[in-house]
């Protein structure tokens, strides 16, 4: 499987979840998916593939306690959509207000590509 080593979300609007936005990094494979933990200043969250779930298979994303197989029922984002890849994926849905999961029709991930680093003498 080939996969970008970066993937980025954005459109969270919600208050209570806009740190879900940013970078995310593979890490690895997880149920035949890929699976990625972000990056950066922000929460360390886990977007993975999750078979277990009660509502069905989805694509979760579950904070850094929760790591990634485990307890897809903790997730503060989720999506039913069955897309092969998180870029694939709409329908996100997020952890608001009293563990109430709300419409964010604006979020998605997408994949990054990194920029080349070129070095310049003067």
């Amino acid at each position: 499987m080939s996969v970008p080593p970066l993937v980025r979300c954005c459109g969270v609007r919600s208050p209570h979840a806009k740190a879900i936005n940013g970078v995310y990094e593979y890490v690895g494979a997880h149920g035949g998916r890929p699976c990625f933990r972000q990056t950066g200043v922000s929460s360390g969250n886990f977007l993975w593939y999750s078979e277990e779930a009660l509502e069905g298979p989805m694509w979760v994303v579950t904070p850094k306690e929760a790591g990634v197989g485990k307890q897809p029922e903790g997730a503060i984002a989720r999506s039913g959509h069955a897309g092969r890849w998180p870029w694939e994926v709409d329908g996100w849905q997020v952890c608001g207000k009293n563990d109430v999961f709300i419409d964010q029709p604006h979020m998605a991930f997408g994949a990054m590509h990194p920029a080349a680093e070129l070095i310049v003498q003067a």
